[in-house]
């Protein structure tokens, strides 16, 4: 008989398919007169214990196909960082501004690796002895920050917060919306087809979640440390 992928409860995680039972995976090869020879990993419990996972080698090869299909589709425009302007030189201004925009791609599904790099940049302008205040924002507007990818750096989704979220499918998660679109328009999928597209687009969701909670603790230490040189500047004057 022919085999029909259904791995809506499995996750995939550094190259381990692990089923609903949150074990791994088993390869098998089957044995039935019309897929004889065909290879498909299930469940490994026992028989009659088994969860419904069930993922032939041909679907397994296809989903592949199809994630790198959507990474274009899914991959948000670049992001780039503020301007840097200071006013009292425009050759600075000029200098800080080609510097300033460093772009920050997504990675593809194929490394599965999301990234982050914070850099301050200071310009070369030399600061006055005048008001300590015009001192403090000058410094401030001269920090500038940067995202880049760097796998070493930022925090990608674990595999069991996509199992939760693929567990729980949401009325209006993503996933569903597209699916409830496409039959809306007469387009029905195979199950396996939307096992693999919700894989993609929660994988690639919680990513930029995690990209842009990261991105907010930057800008709050950034803050933080703007605050305490203001105190330093404000300590400074009353000692003079």
């Amino acid at each position: 008989m022919p085999l029909y992928s259904n791995y809506e409860n499995g996750k995939y995680h550094d190259g381990v398919w692990r089923c609903g039972c949150d074990q791994r995976a088993i390869p098998f090869e089957s044995s039935q007169p019309n897929s004889k020879g065909e290879k498909f990993l299930r469940c490994s419990q026992p028989r009659g214990q088994q969860c419904r996972f069930f993922l032939t080698e041909v679907d397994d090869t296809e989903r592949i196909r199809r994630a790198k299909t959507l990474n274009v589709i899914l991959t948000p425009e670049t992001l780039t960082s503020p301007r840097s302007t200071d006013p009292r030189s425009n050759s600075s201004q000029s200098t800080s501004s080609q510097s300033s925009t460093i772009p920050a791609t997504l990675p593809t599904p194929d490394t599965g690796k999301t990234t982050l790099k914070r850099r301050l940049f200071t310009s070369s302008g030399s600061s006055t002895s005048g008001d300590d205040s015009n001192g403090s924002s000058s410094r401030k507007r001269r920090r500038l920050l940067s995202l880049h990818d760097d796998s070493e750096h930022s925090p990608s989704p674990s595999s069991r917060q996509v199992r939760q979220r693929t567990d729980h499918h949401d009325k209006n998660d993503l996933p569903t919306l597209v699916f409830e679109l496409l039959q809306s328009d007469g387009l029905a999928l195979r199950s396996s087809t939307k096992s693999a597209i919700r894989h993609v687009i929660l994988e690639r969701e919680a990513a930029s979640k995690a990209r842009l909670h990261a991105k907010e603790s930057l800008e709050m230490a950034l803050e933080k440390i703007d605050e305490l040189e203001g105190h330093d500047d404000s300590a400074s004057s009353d000692d003079a």
